[in-house]
């Protein structure tokens, strides 16, 4: 599930649930989202979260430079959706990563972005 993803399809994919709020994962983006009388959220990812879907491919997709997740409440019937970002220091990750055994360190590493 994704911010993107055609009305016709939530439709399809939500019509046996009644819950209020449905919780998305595994795609690494974070977004909030109304369907009908339902929240649907991504939380993102505290490791790994995507600039913007990843399609597959050859190209890795861009990883941002900070940790994401989400605070959900309900208070007297009200759901409320707080989606948090919270910075990390890159450049020890990055130094962690290369003193690691990990093959092409810097390969792996260029996937990061600075862009928000």
């Amino acid at each position: 599930m994704l911010e993107s993803t055609p009305t016709e399809q939530l439709d399809a994919w939500l019509a046996d649930t009644t819950a209020n709020v449905v919780v998305a994962g595994h795609t690494h983006v974070q977004f909030h989202r109304i369907h009908g009388k339902q929240h649907v959220i991504g939380v993102g990812s505290v490791g790994i979260p995507f600039a913007e879907e990843y399609k597959g491919g050859n190209v890795p997709p861009k990883i941002m430079r900070h940790a994401e997740y989400a605070i959900v409440e309900c208070h007297e019937g009200k759901i409320s959706v707080d989606l948090r970002q919270v910075p990390y220091d890159f450049e020890a990750f990055a130094a962690n990563v290369r003193c690691s055994a990990m093959k092409k360190p810097e390969e792996y590493l260029s996937s990061w972005t600075e862009q928000a």
